[in-house]
This record gives structure tokens, sequence and C-alpha cells, in this order.
């Protein structure tokens, strides 16, 4: 049993890198400029992992079933991260008309693009962040 947990996660995060640089190519598509879609998908990948894992740590000992508990985040994982594929780039015009009465101040043209872009990517990269400490905790109840 142990192995087949080892090959699941594994294949997880190679999804999990999979999704990472779709993402770098998608957020460039709507974001503009590859530099900042590459600032922004890195920093919401990062700050996601390290908040999920932090949560999760805190309150996987509360988690009576670890292992349903780590299938139900790889499905929104899944669910998530193929929907912001999907949607990122129709969100173009979107973004592009919520933001147009900031163009004559680019300062915060681009902190706001990058805010809406960090928060849209935060909750899958939060619940990738948490499956880590879910499966060792199941690792060690066995």
């Amino acid at each position: 049993m142990s192995w087949i947990l080892y090959a699941i996660f594994t294949l997880s995060g190679v999804t999990a890198l999979a999704f990472e640089t779709l993402w770098f190519r998608q957020a460039g598509l709507t974001f503009g400029n590859s530099v900042w879609a590459s600032s922004l998908v890195l920093s919401s990948f990062m700050a996601g992992i390290a908040l999920g894992n932090g949560v999760a740590a805190r309150f996987a000992a509360r988690i009576r079933r670890p292992i349903v508990a780590y299938a139900v985040l790889e499905f929104v994982i899944a669910i998530v991260g193929l929907a912001l594929v999907l949607t990122l780039p129709a969100m173009t015009d979107f973004i592009a008309t919520l933001l147009r009465p900031f163009f004559e101040r680019p300062w915060l043209l681009n902190g706001l693009r990058l805010g809406v872009g960090f928060v849209v990517l935060l909750a899958p990269a939060t619940a990738m962040g948490a499956t880590l400490p879910l499966v060792v905790r199941a690792m060690h109840a066995r």
C-alpha cells in the first residue's frame, strides 16, 4: 500500500509542475509581459504551497481519514487547475475592462493586475501545499 501512495504522490507532484508551467503560459497571455506573469505565478505558487502546508500541518492531527482528505484536495486541484488553464485566456477582456480606469497610473495598474492574478492562482496552490502533510500523516498512521 505504501508504494501506491508514493506513486500517487509523485504523479501529483509532476501534475503540479505541469499546472505551474501551463499557468505561466496562460498568465502571460492574460496579464501580459512575461516578466510580470512569471513573477505572479511563481509568487502565488510558492505562497500557496507554504500556506497550504502550514494550514494542513496545523490541522492534520484532527483529520481522521487523511487519505480521503488528500483525495478531496487532489480533486479540487484538478478541477480548479484545469478551469484556470481554460479560463485565464478568456479573462483577458474582462480584466482589461475592469482595470481600464487605471491605465493612466501604471504603478496602480500593475499592482492590481498582480493582485487579481495572485488571488486567482492562490487557491489551487494552497490545496497543492496541503497535500504533503496529509500524506505524511497517513504514512505515520500506518
